[in-house]
């Protein structure tokens, strides 16, 4: 795609309040885009990107929403806010990237909480927000992009439990899009691109706490509880060990997320649906 085209339209981004959705933030404001509409469920952590992307782009206009991505509804409101707010300007681009981690949970020891906060945002949030916008911008009279992040843990998982199972099925979901997309003729359309990184610099670990804490508050009344609200491993599973202690160790140094940003639009610019980005030694150390 002419990338070029995108200045003119707005870009939409869940899960943007940090990590890879704020660097997709930034890069759709590099790009000139018009508007830009960062989406999270954390509130002050929202506000504070807002305020820091503005500041630094001020040809670009930078909104943010509150959005829980596994409520249908709030994704709906999402799409009415913005379409109500900015009526004449296209979304030109979409990054459904709201995703959250909890590596101490394996398959034999993770609880029911952490696949279903898991599931419920990594799996079913995606299929809604898809489903929601894309069916949108499919009625638009422009080209769009659509970014859905996946990751390497979706191409070949490795002891990460309901996270890796989790991106399993999101790349499987952004696979299954591309075919609907390709039987309908509408592949020139909405141009798309699944985000699949290895090891990416971010604070996901930390994020996806507030995540749980929100999910206790909102909707299980105290069921998830301290279970769930800790990274530390299960002493007695020395997967949850392994997994926790890789992590620990190399996040601190894995890719940019401001990389992983910037992939992602040369693989639009190139046609090209996979962007799969491995950890290299001589840059992340590992």
């Amino acid at each position: 795609m002419d990338l070029t085209k995108l200045s003119d339209g707005l870009a939409v981004l869940t899960g943007s309040a940090s990590g890879l959705g704020y660097a997709m933030a930034e890069e759709c404001c590099i790009q000139g885009m018009k508007v830009v509409v960062l989406s999270d469920l954390r509130p002050k952590a929202l506000s504070s990107a807002v305020s820091k992307l503005s500041e630094i782009y001020s040809n670009t206009s930078v909104v943010g929403y509150v959005c829980d991505v596994t409520n249908e509804t709030s994704i709906k409101n999402l799409l009415s806010l913005i379409v109500q707010n900015f009526p004449k300007i296209p979304i030109r681009f979409l990054s459904a990237n709201a995703g959250v981690l909890f590596p101490k949970s394996t398959i034999l020891s993770g609880i029911k909480e952490e696949w279903d906060t898991t599931y419920k945002v990594n799996v079913i949030g995606l299929a809604l927000t898809l489903k929601t916008f894309v069916n949108y911008m499919l009625k638009q009279d422009v080209e769009s992009c659509v970014e859905i992040t996946a990751s390497s843990a979706g191409v070949i998982n490795g002891g990460t439990g309901p996270y890796g199972t989790s991106k399993h099925a999101a790349l499987a979901i952004a696979e299954g899009l591309h075919g609907e997309l390709f039987v309908r003729g509408l592949t020139n359309k909405i141009h798309l691109v699944v985000l699949c990184p290895a090891i990416v610099k971010t604070a996901l670990r930390k994020t996806s706490l507030k995540v749980a804490e929100a999910t206790r508050s909102v909707g299980s009344r105290g069921a998830v509880g301290s279970r769930i609200i800790s990274m530390e491993a299960r002493d007695e599973d020395a997967s949850s060990v392994g997994a926790v202690m890789m992590f620990e160790t190399n996040w601190s140094q894995g890719m940019s997320a401001k990389y992983c940003a910037k992939e992602v639009m040369n693989c639009l610019k190139n046609g090209k649906f996979y962007c799969i980005l491995d950890n290299e030694a001589e840059r992340d150390g590992f």
